[in-house]
């Protein structure tokens, strides 16, 4: 009998399998780069330079589980552990980059488009 045959038979634990990553990690300088935000007026936030209250917005726009109470602090190194989670798991794809509020609406423009229709 080989070995893994005998440890299978002692009741010993087998090895697991590690499934292999969706997609390859990305590089800290290429998540860097990566655009989180473009704004009305045409500026664009990217990873690197987000603060943490607008980390945390993309991670909520883009329904990625963390804490319930959100996270305080998001280094660079959480957020590139994070950004290559999704790349792992493959719901990469499912994320939006950039978030585009520069096709957001005025609340008072949608409030006079809602009563003008009743």
């Amino acid at each position: 009998m080989n070995v893994h045959l005998n440890a299978v038979a002692s009741g010993s634990p087998t090895t697991k399998t590690v499934p292999a990553p969706a997609m390859p990690a990305l590089k800290p300088w290429e998540i860097a780069e990566i655009l989180l935000c473009r704004f009305k007026d045409g500026q664009t936030l990217d990873v690197e330079h987000a603060s943490d209250q607008q980390f945390e917005a993309w991670c909520k726009h883009n329904h990625i589980p963390v804490n319930d109470n959100g996270v305080a602090d998001w280094p660079f190194e959480l957020r590139c552990k994070l950004i290559n989670h999704c790349r792992y798991h493959g719901v990469w794809s499912a994320l939006q980059f950039p978030i585009d509020f520069s096709l957001e609406r005025e609340p008072e423009r949608d409030t006079e488009e809602l009563a003008a229709q009743q």
